[in-house]
Formats: structure tokens, C-alpha cells, sequence
């Protein structure tokens, strides 16, 4: 089989109105309205002709987001995994945009508070409960599944979280999953850290990947939290019996505060730390902040932990920082 692309063959990704194959393709390829079962999303006609057009060697049109690093000779996400069978063993169920949070690189399809702040008056943004459960159900009968990715908005403020762990726990493979979820672990309400602990060993493996974006300065200006209460909720994650890794996503305001944001983070414990760069809207594209002040804080950064760090934390954090590095110049 020619390597094509790992995602356009074994995955779906739910949006807001629609599925894709993966959380940056942005091409609408089966709508909610024709259906939301993972078992029939993936033999739709929008994942087959995708799926294709990437066998043939071509781009479809909503995945510049491996084009664009493949063009500079950088390795892209569609080489996460190799490329095994035409089965879907792959989902990220994304819930609606519920969040606590109006982060500067966000919007009101990913976040309810920016959609109060720009009085956004739309559809519902999202899987509804019922939707979200009969997702759940299907996927109990794919025996094939092994990762499974939560995301929003924010899960921990999402009333269908919970429920959708519950479920997906009693899968007939739930010992044979991977599970993930991306949170902002600050949710503007305690944390049930023990129960979270006790429904995740029901997995294989389970993820927790916690988006902090900046250092002390910088976090509360970016994503409007509070560090101090962050940094206990990391604490307390970092008790339960499973991975805590961390993002940072990389903008004009990163690379501004670039030392402090990595000094920061990387002695929080953290088993691994990604660097995402973001590149939309253009006036957030770190591009916009190189200079040689600002690349020089750059290069103290790979140096600081080239030299201080070691394992899955070193080496995650060097070949994101090196991956954006690439895109920087």
C-alpha cells in the first residue's frame, strides 16, 4: 500500500455540523444531518473520495496543515501512525464549544464565552446528549476502535463528559483503548480528580493533555485563568496513575514571552510538552514576531533543554520547537 495518510484511512473526527477525518482537516466530508455513526461515516462518499485523492498522491483542499510542513521537507502529522488496515480504529469526539475560557487564538466555534462576547446568535455549536450517546453506542460495536480523543470547548464543563467516559468504559475492548482528552484543567469549578482516576483505568492507557499556552505572565493575559489554581490542578493530576502531557500553543504572544513561557512549564512534570504553531488569523503567526531578540530567546530555549532535560520531555519538546523552528524561518 503506498503510504498515504494514516487519518484518512482509519479515523473520523467530529466538528460542530460536521465529521472530517482528522481535527485539522477543514473540509466538511459528511454532515451531521446525513449522519453522526462512526460505522457509517466512514464508508460516506466525503471520506471516500478523500481518502482517494491522498492514495493518489494529491492534497484535498482542507489539509494544509501537513501540505504546508511537507513542502518544507518536515515531517507531517499524517505520519503519526502507520498505516495497518481500512478499518476505523480511530475518533475524536469533539463536544460542543463549552468553555469557561475566551482564549486570544480561539473563536466562538470552539468557545461559548467568545460566542457571548461577540453576541453570537447561531445554531448550537456541537454533539447534543443524544448524539454524543449514540456515538458512544456505535462505537461499542466496532471492535476494531483503539483510540478515542476528547476535546471541546472544554470537557470538564461539558455535561456529557462523564457520561461519555461511563460509556466508552464499557466497551468489549475498553482494555485494548487508548484514551485522550485536552483540557484546559482549570474549569472554573473543583475537579472530581478521584473519580477521573478510577473511570480512566478502564483503558489501556489514558491521556490527559493539558493546554497552558504561557508561563506566569503570560497565561492569565492568554487564556484568562488563574496560574496558581492551574498549578494545583496540575499537581493534582500528576497524583493519578496516568500521563499528564502539556501544549503550548506558539503565537505572536509566545514568541514575544518565549523564555519565560518554557522556563515556566517544563519543571511543572509534565511527561511530555508539544509545541503548536498557529498560524491563523495571520496577525497571530508567530512570523510576525521573529526578529533577532526573539529567535535569539528562541535558540536559549532549545539550548536550556538540550541541557537540562532528558526522556519523553526532551525529546517531545525539542522536535516540536525544531518542527516550528523550520516554519519560523
Amino acid at each position: 500500500m503506498v503510504m498515504s495518510c494514516y487519518y484518512s484511512h482509519c479515523s473520523i473526527s467530529f466538528k460542530h455540523k460536521y465529521s472530517t477525518f482528522c481535527a485539522f482537516q477543514v473540509d466538511p466530508l459528511c454532515d451531521f444531518d446525513d449522519t453522526i455513526l462512526p460505522s457509517q461515516i466512514i464508508k460516506s462518499k466525503g471520506f471516500q473520495n478523500t481518502k482517494k485523492i491522498l492514495d493518489n498522491g494529491k492534497w484535498p483542499s482542507g489539509c494544509d496543515h501537513c501540505r504546508i510542513p511537507e513542502s518544507k521537507k518536515l515531517i507531517s502529522s499524517r505520519y503519526d501512525h502507520p498505516i495497518e488496515h481500512n478499518d476505523l480504529e480511530r475518533v475524536e469526539i469533539r463536544f460542543s464549544n463549552a468553555c469557561n475560557m475566551a482564549c486570544l487564538h480561539c473563536s466562538p466555534e470552539y468557545s461559548s464565552m467568545w460566542a457571548k462576547k461577540l453576541n453570537y446568535s447561531g445554531p448550537i455549536l456541537g454533539l447534543t446528549s443524544e448524539q454524543v450517546l449514540k456515538i458512544c453506542e456505535d462505537l461499542k460495536k466496532i471492535p476494531t476502535i483503539r483510540r478515542i480523543v476528547l476535546s471541546g470547548g472544554e470537557p470538564l464543563v461539558n455535561k456529557n463528559f462523564y457520561k461519555c467516559l461511563e460509556l466508552l468504559s464499557e466497551h468489549p475492548h475498553a482494555n485494548e483503548l487508548i484514551l485522550s482528552f485536552h483540557t484546559n484543567l482549570n474549569p472554573g469549578k473543583s475537579i472530581n480528580f478521584e473519580y477521573l482516576n478510577f473511570i480512566l483505568q478502564k483503558f489501556k492507557e489514558s491521556y490527559v493533555v493539558v493546554s497552558v499556552d504561557g508561563g506566569e505572565k503570560l497565561y492569565p493575559i492568554f487564556r484568562g485563568g488563574n496560574w496558581n489554581i492551574l498549578m494545583n490542578n496540575i499537581d493534582k493530576a500528576l497524583q493519578m496513575n496516568v500521563n499528564v502531557d502539556a501544549t503550548m500553543s506558539l503565537t505572536t504572544y509566545q514568541m514575544n514571552d518565549i523564555k519565560n513561557c518554557y522556563l515556566d512549564v517544563l519543571p511543572l512534570g509534565f511527561r511530555e510538552l508539544r509545541t503548536m504553531y498557529v498560524s491563523t488569523p495571520k496577525h497571530l503567526d508567530p512570523k510576525q514576531s521573529v526578529n533577532v531578540k526573539t529567535m535569539k530567546d528562541y535558540e536559549f530555549v532549545l539550548n536550556h533543554i538540550e541541557n537540562n532535560y532528558s526522556g519523553n520531555l526532551r525529546n517531545s519538546a525539542l522536535w516540536y520547537l525544531n518542527i516550528c523552528k523550520e516554519r519560523l524561518i
